[in-house]
Order: structure tokens, then C-alpha cells, then sequence
């Protein structure tokens, strides 16, 4: 496992605490984790791509189009992207903190697609 990859047993943690949550709110946690390691102490500007799977809502895959240090260096990098108008609508811009510095919370994820 390199620095950058979700440690397997965090991700089984995760996984394990989300049961109670639909499919595709356990999917977006996952990928939220990803992000965290990825891009830690980085601003992430992301699209979601979903897809109807045996009559639920699933995160199909995420999109990374920009990551900088600064909001201003994302914002700068996102106008360099060609992005379409669906993915604009879309867009969402993250921070992702480091995550040995904080906990990784488990929140109510609820899906946005569903």
C-alpha cells in the first residue's frame, strides 16, 4: 500500500458502520475516503457519475478534474479543464483533510442522485 491508498482496514471500518445506509450512500463514503487519501491537504473539484443497477441509484464513478493546494489554484486549473454544462451542474469542490490529522467522520450521507 502506498501513502496515497486507503488503508484496507479503514475501509472495512467504513464499510461496517455504513451498513444501516442505502448502497448508494455507502458508495459515496467510500469514495469520499479515496478522495481524503488522494488528495489529502488539497482542494478536489470532482463529478459523480451514477447508474440505475438492479433498481438502485450506485456510484458509477468519480471524476477528478482539478486538485490544487489553494482554492484560487483550483478555481484556475478548473478554467484550463474543458468541462461540459451536465458536469458544471454537477461539479462539486472539496476540501480533503489530511486523515491523520482528524477523524474521518461518519456522517448521514445522503445521496444526491437518488
Amino acid at each position: 500500500m502506498n501513502s496515497r491508498e486507503v488503508p484496507a482496514e479503514v475501509l472495512e471500518q467504513a464499510r461496517s458502520q455504513a451498513k444501516h445506509l442505502p448502497p448508494a450512500d455507502q458508495d459515496r463514503l467510500v469514495a469520499d475516503l479515496k478522495l481524503q487519501y488522494q488528495y489529502a491537504g488539497e482542494y478536489v473539484a470532482y463529478v459523480d457519475s451514477w447508474a440505475e443497477r438492479a433498481g438502485e441509484s450506485r456510484l458509477e464513478r468519480r471524476w477528478v478534474l482539478a486538485h490544487a493546494a489553494s482554492l484560487v489554484d483550483l478555481l484556475e486549473a478548473l478554467e484550463r479543464v474543458p468541462v461540459s454544462a451536465e458536469q458544471r451542474e454537477s461539479l462539486k469542490l472539496d476540501y480533503q483533510p489530511h486523515p491523520y490529522q482528524q477523524t474521518v467522520p461518519l456522517r448521514h450521507y445522503r445521496c444526491v442522485a437518488c
